[in-house]
């Protein structure tokens, strides 16, 4: 075995100066597989992480009004007999406020019930103001009378809700 510049006639010198080179190659190899790992690595949670800001987001979904509150209600000390829902309205979690003007048709008695799960309800119905309390199931709030027809419903929340919540009209 020559190298360059010097000359080794011992045979087993000879093996030890290949058998350091073929363990400098397999280091050599072995530090390049690495540097390929790390780069396909970094390559790959860098396209992972890419976000598209033009991709549509697609919106919340929300539970039916059927879902929040039942088709009939009834509570002692504000409606007796079972009351049936008319219409309602759905509000993302997160919301503190919402209205809607609800039809009621003829002059009749109409329920505003309300559901949401913490913190207080101040509701407005028609002028008429009341509180209630958030205990994660419906409950109700204004009974009254409207003569146009239109029943306009706002409602503050003292607290962002975690889930979604909303206000149902009964009769």
């Amino acid at each position: 075995m020559e190298l360059p510049g010097v000359a080794i006639d011992d045979p087993a010198a000879a093996a030890v100066v290949d058998s350091a080179r073929d363990i400098r190659r397999i280091a050599v190899v072995g530090l390049l597989a690495a540097a390929a790992a790390a780069i396909a690595a970094l390559v790959l949670s860098l396209l992972l992480a890419r976000t598209d800001d033009s991709a549509p987001v697609a919106p919340p979904v929300l539970p039916s009004t059927s879902q929040l509150f039942p088709a009939h209600f009834a509570q002692p000390g504000f409606v007796s007999a079972a009351v049936t829902r008319l219409a309602g309205v759905v509000v993302p979690a997160g919301t503190r406020n919402a209205g809607r003007t609800f039809k009621v048709g003829a002059v009749t008695t109409s329920y505003v019930v309300l559901r949401c799960s913490t913190g207080r309800a101040v509701v407005e119905v028609a002028g008429v103001t009341s509180s209630a309390r958030c205990i994660g199931r419906p409950v109700g709030v204004v009974a009254l009378s409207s003569a146009d027809g239109r029943l306009p419903v706002r409602v503050r929340l003292t607290a962002a809700q975690p889930v979604p919540w909303g206000v149902a009209l009964y009769r």
